[in-house]
């Protein structure tokens, strides 16, 4: 009996102390977790990083490939000599905690401990990390404090800089940061990009006016048109433009239903852009889709998803509409739908409240050519520099004289800089040689990049670009058109009868330049040897003209080389 009252005393003082312990740790401890789906989690990484006992750790995970953290700039050379110097690998370094591992740091006289584990997440594959933060304070301010400084740090190491999230299950994972695009690299017709700034600073900056009216305070935008007229790129410029991160919603992701966009959607952040692209492959249409612009055939009913995704895919439109505007959406966010087919939507998603602004992006302008030429070779601040990114004016060194250490350069090798006066002349050639919104701006910018430092060569060799690539473009009767001219080296001077169709071509191998005409277009087409597809069997100049569109078919002839 005597030994059971001892046990019994000895059991409850053990408990006792046990309870005061865990009473005193938690008055004296607060304890916070920080998983991988939420930003914070990021935050903390880039805390970590720039404390100065961070690098002293004895255990760490060395990444390359960090996200949102401060980066350590690793030159990694390629071989050895004096050419490692320019032909540099930059490798960006990080230290992140290692797993199962426990640090103490300091901060602001409060003793952390931080552990970092991982975790399967089961079916979907993956590991989820998570961070856990114990503190030796006694209230929550030091924990507020200490988040707030853990952002400032994050938001230091993405200076200039915009994140892009994608989808992982229902929750949001960082995916890569970016550069922000300049605006002045996005070419469209004169007004639009305007408006649509301040469309996007008006909504901004319009939270309490929404809220007074008692209208969602939310804003669609739908920006349709040709393949390669800019949407996205648009879009990446007034996310940098406005810093605004980016979140991709893919309705093609695997196990994507309606209920899972919901989660999405309402776990968005109140000031992003969500981004869905392509939108028209993966809704419903109301009337046949143009089968000649999408080359599939329209779904004989508007059950179950489009016949133009092939992913296992589950989002029907109800589903779609009420997750852009129904209510549990998101406020505050600022969507962005691409599509190439406008006439494919269903009318209910491109109403007002869902896409609040339609912007169409059309193929290329003259005006647009002549710009693009302008943005491309004028030289801007920095080109100058020899700096990592760029190093078009870099000439390598040469090895000096036997036994000598000295390098020499040669100035010949350096590439000068292209005047601004010139660039802008031969701007105007090339916007005049370039058909009306004939070719999209990706493809312009393609071309002249294979010419990035040959402005002249560019200009030369524009037309048999587009003979290659656009075989079958109209051209513009257009009367009285500016004279064109385009240095060449060989140069053909070109004149046009404006008594009948026929076009006299005459050698002039002491010319410096070539000299169009007012019909500058028709007569170079004609001299350089335009399609023969158009008119196979012609056995003199012809032109096919449309007067309902006022258009020309130029042909080929057996007189032209």
């Amino acid at each position: 009996m005597k030994l059971m009252i001892v046990g019994v005393i000895v059991e409850a003082f053990r408990r006792l102390t046990s309870l005061l312990y865990q009473l005193l740790v938690r008055s004296i401890f607060i304890n916070s977790v920080f998983v991988d789906s939420d930003p914070s989690y990021e935050w903390m990484l880039a805390f970590l990083q720039n404390q100065p006992s961070w690098n002293t750790l004895r255990s760490v995970e060395v990444s390359t490939s960090a996200q949102g953290s401060n980066f350590t700039d690793l030159l990694m050379s390629e071989g050895g000599g004096h050419l490692s110097k320019y032909k540099k690998m930059l490798r960006r370094l990080c230290f992140n905690p290692a797993v199962g591992q426990t640090y103490n740091l300091w901060y602001k006289g409060c003793l952390l401990f931080v552990t970092r584990q991982q975790e399967p997440r089961g079916f979907w594959g993956g590991d989820k990390s998570t961070l856990y933060v114990k503190m030796l304070t006694s209230g929550n301010v030091t924990l507020t404090s200490l988040i707030a400084d853990a952002k400032e740090a994050y938001v230091s190491t993405q200076d200039h800089r915009l994140c892009i999230f994608v989808s992982e299950r229902d929750s949001w994972k960082h995916s890569s940061c970016r550069s922000m695009r300049p605006v002045c690299s996005i070419i469209l017709d004169n007004g639009v990009k305007d408006r649509l700034f301040k469309d996007v600073s008006d909504f901004l900056k319009s939270k309490a006016w929404y809220t007074r009216r008692g209208i969602p305070y939310r804003r669609g935008y739908l920006f349709h048109g040709a393949p390669g007229t800019g949407k996205t790129s648009m879009m990446h410029a007034m996310a940098g433009h406005f810093e605004l991160d980016i979140y991709v919603i893919s309705l093609s992701q695997m196990g994507m239903d309606d209920s899972m966009l919901n989660r999405l959607i309402s776990a968005l952040p109140e000031r992003c852009i969500a981004l869905m692209e392509d939108i028209d492959a993966f809704t419903f249409d109301i009337g046949p889709r143009n089968a000649v612009d999408t080359g599939l055939s329209t779904p004989s009913d508007q059950q179950g998803v489009s016949n133009e995704n092939p992913t296992n895919t589950h989002v029907t439109l109800s589903g779609l509409l009420n997750a852009l505007d129904g209510i549990g959406s998101q406020e505050g966010r600022i969507l962005v739908a691409t599509t190439n087919v406008y006439t494919a939507l269903d009318p209910a998603l491109c109403r007002p409240g869902r896409m609040d602004m339609h912007v169409e992006f059309k193929l290329g302008s003259k005006q647009q050519a002549q710009d693009m030429f302008n943005h491309f070779y004028i030289p801007k601040d920095g080109d100058a520099e020899d700096d990592d990114d760029s190093d078009r004016n870099i000439a390598l060194p040469k090895e000096g004289p036997a036994n000598s250490k000295t390098l020499l350069i040669d100035e010949k090798e350096f590439k000068p800089l292209f005047d601004a006066d010139v660039i802008r002349k031969l701007a105007v050639q090339f916007g005049e040689m370039i058909p009306d919104r004939k070719c999209s701006m990706a493809s312009i910018q393609g071309y002249l990049m294979t010419y990035k430092e040959s402005p002249e060569d560019a200009v030369r060799n524009v037309i048999s670009w587009l003979q290659r690539e656009h075989p079958a473009f109209l051209i513009s009767n257009e009367r009285g058109a500016p004279s064109i001219l385009m240095p060449a080296p060989a140069a053909v001077a070109i004149s046009a009868s404006k008594t009948g169709d026929h076009v006299d071509a005459e050698a002039s191998p002491t010319s410096s330049c070539t000299v169009v005409s007012p019909l500058s277009i028709e007569t170079l087409l004609l001299a350089v040897g335009p399609p023969t597809d158009v008119i196979a069997d012609a056995p003199a100049p012809s032109v096919v003209t449309n007067e309902a569109e006022d258009v020309k078919y130029v042909s080929k002839c057996e007189c032209c080389p």
